[in-house]
């Protein structure tokens, strides 16, 4: 499983899809350890992608303490 997140001070935009691009659950969600906790309910060994932005240590935090593979996309 992949998933993407577009993180907002309140809320993060979050995707899940499967190896061959299937969407498998997409959802605008609280930026919060239980909004983050939520979403990934049920999943195991994720890869993550996330940007860059002025909050991303936390969700990077609480997202690899769910044990998944969590990469942070610097823009140039």
């Amino acid at each position: 499983m992949y998933a993407g997140i577009d993180i907002h001070k309140s809320f993060c935009q979050a995707i899940l899809m499967t190896e061959d691009g299937r969407v498998v659950k997409e959802e605008k969600v609280e930026t919060s350890q239980e909004g983050l906790r939520k979403f990934f309910q049920r999943v195991t060994n994720v890869k993550i992608a996330i940007e860059s932005t002025c909050i991303w240590e936390p969700v990077y935090e609480c997202l690899s303490e769910l044990s998944h593979d969590v990469r942070l996309g610097i823009s140039t």
